[in-house]
């Protein structure tokens, strides 16, 4: 599935634990800056692991990996990442969770 995250399309996919693990060894899931791509393991399917995953995607959109922030910069920079995007975040998690969590059943 698309998932916008600040005016970029990401695509967002759950693979068998199987195909997943092949790919990343070490891994319950990964958001890919790269390739704008979301990929999460079916055993881990579950909101906090897709928070986790778009809250990285954000952070490779808003550039969070080039700045040089102290400690309490950084805080900031969180919180107003999650009062900005935190709306957008949950309505993501919640298509993830109903679009993929059928498929499991």
């Amino acid at each position: 599935m698309k998932i916008l995250v600040v005016n970029k399309y990401w695509k967002a996919v759950v693979k068998p634990d199987k195909a997943h693990l092949k790919e990343y060894p070490d891994s319950h899931a990964i958001a890919c800056d790269v390739k704008r791509k979301i990929q999460v393991r079916r055993s881990s399917l579950n909101k906090a692991t897709i928070i986790h995953e778009l809250l990285h995607a954000y952070k490779f959109e808003l550039s969070f990996y080039e700045l040089d922030l102290d400690d309490d910069q950084v805080d900031e920079w969180h919180c107003e990442l999650w009062a900005k995007y935190g709306d957008f975040i949950l309505k993501d998690t919640k298509a993830m969770m109903e679009r993929y969590a059928k498929k499991q059943r």
